[in-house]
């Protein structure tokens, strides 16, 4: 298949094919040729058509395609280059006519500004009524203006077309021109807006009057959005417009469907990159796609001064820009397909002259094929170049030929005599090969009844050594059981002794609490006592010791309950004493009988172990008897199986006895065949 594209007008024509490159003019004639052609170049039918193509049409297509891939290849680097420059170019020329442009309006623009601030200067000076009118009227004239405004802080107001203003229908202090005047009292440059009096399109410049450092009013002027548009429309590109829009990206003329206020993206989604651009840079270019045409924006900066500046953007057809490139691509295919041509037809005419020898060996050698084998034939060499030397080479190889098939007739019948020794030979080794496959299958019967008899004998060894290593694992556990009771007994004999310690500490403890109670008694006693000559000493001082003979007796009753809780503690202590002298009494029995109960166990765990060893030793011997039960038995099965093999390996030779025979019987009939085909050839 053949596909076109175009970049920039580029014309590559590029024709792939299962992986192949072709020249573009090969695939083209293919197309032309229909369809059954261009299958040529494809799977099966390609490669029967390059079998079928002659050696020199092969010559032929290859030098052409070598002529065209170099043409081909010196035309796309220069195009390469050429396309550069003209981009280079184009880029260059469109920045410089577009800043050139940019400065031209920029300059208009601050001529207007020079004569606003001119006027403001001379405003200073407060003059007449009539000179301020004749001043608006001036600015108008000199700067070309749409309307000049004068105003003053006192609220009248000049123009140029109506003079003094009526204060009541127009007062200039409200207007935003005035107040941004008023506010910085520097050069005031304003966006596109609609004239309040006029209602024309326009941008203001206003310069404020400063009189004896006051602010006094403010002159405005107003330039038309027409003014601005004729200069716009009268930058000259070709295949191209100019546009101008302000810092915000809103145009400012109607061009090429954009409209006046509106936005680039506004008007088409496509332009929305072009916008983004142009609002972010200073200048630059940027390629896009509009309506499915390609196309190159270039745009720069006007600046306006009051810090607010402009964009004018050249849009260009790349077709209009890169016209030249599109003819230098049709000029050079135009070329490549004439040089092409040209060199083909002068590789035809020449190697027709240098391929006539070639016919005549392709000739000779026809004529050699169809001599029926007649090897006395001999091409004649008339030439020492390549072409003689391969006749020379064809005419030696005929010779050897020739040679060695005498040779192989006088082998054939050597070989005839040879077939008949082997063929006797084979019956004799087939007759010796059936005795040996019947004593063969006798030795193999024995050998398997004596290998079953074995395994048999290596099962019956192997139970009885897994009983006999089952009854050694139970004895093992029940030794493991005996020794666990063992120390648990001896756990609990510890853990008595523990227990009777403790019961002698609580003894020992019991005994110092009844001798603090006794302390305690005495403590009572002696309370009592004392609280017994206190009360009879507040009864010597009568009614001044009542409250104290009170007290008195409140302790005397607490220290008789005292001595009698101690008096009963001391009853509950000796009981304890006497449980604890019991419990430690049959603690020392249960010790003893414990440390009989670990000894009796020991020595069960001493014949336990007696008995395991035993085992063990039974275990080792039906190991023993088992391996080499099994040793016999693999032996056995091993002898049997090698004989099994010897028998396959009779009965194999047996085989082959057969087929050795058939062999010889084919190599009889492939002698004869050779004899025959031999017979074909014209030796002598």
């Amino acid at each position: 298949m053949c596909f076109i594209t175009y970049d920039r007008l580029k014309q590559t024509i590029v024709c792939r094919k299962s992986g192949i490159f072709l020249s573009p003019f090969i695939c083209f004639a293919f197309k032309l040729l229909g369809p059954k052609a261009d299958n040529l170049l494809s799977g099966h039918i390609r490669e029967q058509a390059m079998i079928h193509l002659s050696f020199k049409a092969r010559i032929y297509l290859c030098v052409g395609m070598a002529i065209l891939l170099s043409l081909s290849t010196t035309n796309y680097l220069a195009y390469k280059e050429f396309e550069k420059n003209i981009a280079s170019s184009a880029n260059s020329y469109s920045m410089l006519v577009l800043d050139s442009q940019a400065k031209a309006i920029s300059a208009w623009i601050r001529a207007k500004q020079s004569l606003v601030t001119a006027s403001a200067e001379f405003l200073a000076n407060n003059p007449s009524s009539e000179m301020i009118i004749a001043n608006a009227r001036q600015m108008v004239v000199t700067g070309q203006l749409e309307e000049a405004y004068i105003g003053y802080e006192d609220g009248s107001a000049y123009t140029s077309q109506k003079g003094l203003l009526d204060a009541s229908s127009y007062d200039p202090r409200v207007r935003p021109w005035y107040a941004d005047s008023k506010q910085t009292r520097q050069l005031v440059v304003t966006d596109v807006y609609a004239d309040a009096l006029t209602g024309n399109n326009v941008m203001s410049i206003g310069m404020p009057i400063i009189i004896n450092g006051q602010f006094s009013g403010s002159v405005l002027a107003d330039i038309s959005l027409a003014e601005i548009t004729k200069r716009v429309q009268s930058i000259q590109f070709k295949g191209g417009y100019a546009l101008l829009f302000d810092q915000k990206g809103k145009a400012l003329a109607d061009f090429a469907g954009v409209k006046k206020d509106g936005s680039l993206s506004g008007s088409d989604p496509e332009l929305r990159s072009l916008e983004k651009a142009m609002i972010s840079q200073n200048s630059g270019s940027l390629e896009y796609q509009l309506n499915g045409d390609n196309k190159v924006g270039f745009f720069n900066d006007i600046e306006l001064g009051d810090g607010k500046k402009w964009k004018l953007l050249v849009t260009v057809n790349q077709e209009v820009v890169y016209e030249e490139l599109n003819e230098a691509v049709s000029f050079m295919l135009l070329s490549t397909l004439g040089f092409t041509i040209l060199g083909v037809a002068i590789t035809i005419l020449v190697l027709n002259i240098l391929y006539r020898p070639i016919l005549v060996l392709k000739q000779m050698i026809q004529d050699l094929a169809g001599g029926e084998g007649d090897l006395t034939r001999r091409l004649k060499v008339t030439s020492k170049d390549d072409l003689g030397q391969i006749a020379q080479g064809v005419n030696t190889f005929i010779g050897n030929l020739q040679s060695m098939l005498k040779e192989v007739c006088q082998s054939t019948g050597s070989i005839a005599s040879n077939i008949d020794q082997i063929s006797n030979i084979t019956q004799a080794n087939q007759q010796v090969l059936d005795r040996h496959s019947s004593e063969t299958e006798q030795v193999v019967s024995a050998v398997t009844e004596m290998s079953a008899t074995a395994s048999s004998v290596a099962n019956s060894t192997a139970d009885a050594a897994s009983h006999t290593q089952q009854a050694a694992e139970e004895s093992s556990a029940s030794q493991k059981v005996v020794n666990h009771a063992v120390d648990n007994v001896q756990s609990l004999v510890e853990q008595v002794d523990h227990m009777a310690q403790r019961i002698q500490t609580m003894h020992q403890d019991t005994l110092q609490i009844s001798s603090v109670l006794n302390v305690i008694g005495d403590i009572a006693e002696q309370t009592n006592l004392l609280a017994l000559n206190a009360a009879i000493e507040a009864a010597r001082a009568g009614d001044q010791g009542r409250g104290f003979a009170v007290v008195a007796d409140e302790v005397r009753a607490l220290a008789a309950r005292t001595q009698k809780s101690t008096a009963e503690i001391n009853s509950m202590l000796d009981q304890l004493n006497q449980a604890s002298s019991s419990v430690e009494n049959a603690m020392g029995s249960t010790r003893q009988s414990c440390q009989s109960t670990a000894e009796s166990t020991a020595e069960v765990t001493s014949s336990l172990t007696t008995i395991n060893h035993t085992i063990s030793n039974i275990n080792n011997l039906n190991i023993q008897v088992a391996t080499a039960a099994e040793e016999q038995s693999a032996v056995a099965d091993e002898i049997n199986r090698n004989l099994v093999n010897i028998r396959n390996i009779v009965v194999e030779l047996n085989s082959r006895g057969g087929e050795t025979g058939q062999c010889v019987e084919n190599l009889v009939s492939t002698n004869q065949q050779l004899e025959q085909l031999i017979g074909k050839f014209k030796l002598d």
